[in-house]
């Protein structure tokens, strides 16, 4: 459920931001977010980093909740959202690698 509600929208996802996000949706969307929720709940899962751009994910990180129930700071967030684009790159690059290679090597 997670997986194609990001595809479009890849941004990262809070669990306890969910809730929010709620408000301002409508339609699709809402319906979408209402299953996510619960289904990020029940996994234990306190944020989701996907890990791509629009239209185009390669994965996801997946944090667990934090201990005793803390929320995950501005400063984690902030180091997280700096980091997603460089993963999003060095990602892309491994797997333009990889198919190189394969082609290289069934020629």
């Amino acid at each position: 459920i997670t997986y194609p509600y990001l595809v479009h929208r890849p941004s990262i996802l809070i669990t306890e931001e969910v809730p929010y996000r709620l408000e301002e949706a409508v339609g699709d969307e809402r319906e979408q977010l209402v299953k996510i929720q619960n289904e990020l709940q029940q996994a234990g899962i306190g944020m989701v980093v996907p890990i791509g751009e629009p239209g185009e994910l390669f994965g996801l990180f997946v944090f667990g909740q934090k201990e005793k129930s803390e929320a995950f700071t501005e400063d984690n967030i902030r180091y997280i959202k700096e980091l997603q684009p460089q993963l999003t790159s060095a990602i892309a690059n491994a797997l333009m690698y990889k198919m190189a290679m394969e082609r290289i090597s069934k020629k």
